[in-house]
């Protein structure tokens, strides 16, 4: 039996990169207490359809991914993709939050979950202020 999801699921659904998994896999390896929960994929700015790759909530930090960068046909490297990502920074600051940008690289170097955590632990806001 096929199960098909909804269509308006199946356009927010999508598969999570190799750099997605691997800094998914290091922060639940690295950071403790806390620092551990974390969403994927969080809708930031409803009704916006806006995503981050990763937030925390109570401390109003939201990470990117940013892949592709050196491709030149990445997804983020067009006129309008540039735009779109512009956008998804303002309204993120507009909504107070604060948006931490990790290259795949540094992902790959464990340098990204370094990164988080020193924002973690940076007297992040607690949940409820903006």
């Amino acid at each position: 039996m096929i199960v098909r999801l909804p269509s308006e699921a199946r356009r927010r659904t999508r598969r999570q990169t190799d750099f997605e998994a691997k800094l998914d896999w290091q922060l639940r390896m690295t950071l403790t207490g806390r620092w551990l929960e974390f969403k994927r994929e969080y809708s930031f700015a409803a009704p916006r359809r806006h995503r981050a790759d990763f937030a925390w909530l109570g401390a109003r930090l939201l990470v990117e991914v940013q892949g592709g960068i050196w491709m030149g046909k990445g997804a983020h490297s067009g006129g309008s993709a540039i735009e779109r990502d512009i956008e998804k920074v303002q309204l993120a600051v507009l909504h107070g939050w604060r948006l931490l940008p990790v290259t795949t690289d540094q992902v790959r170097s464990g340098e990204a979950v370094e990164l988080v955590r020193k924002v973690l632990e940076s007297g992040a806001p607690t949940e409820g202020t903006r």
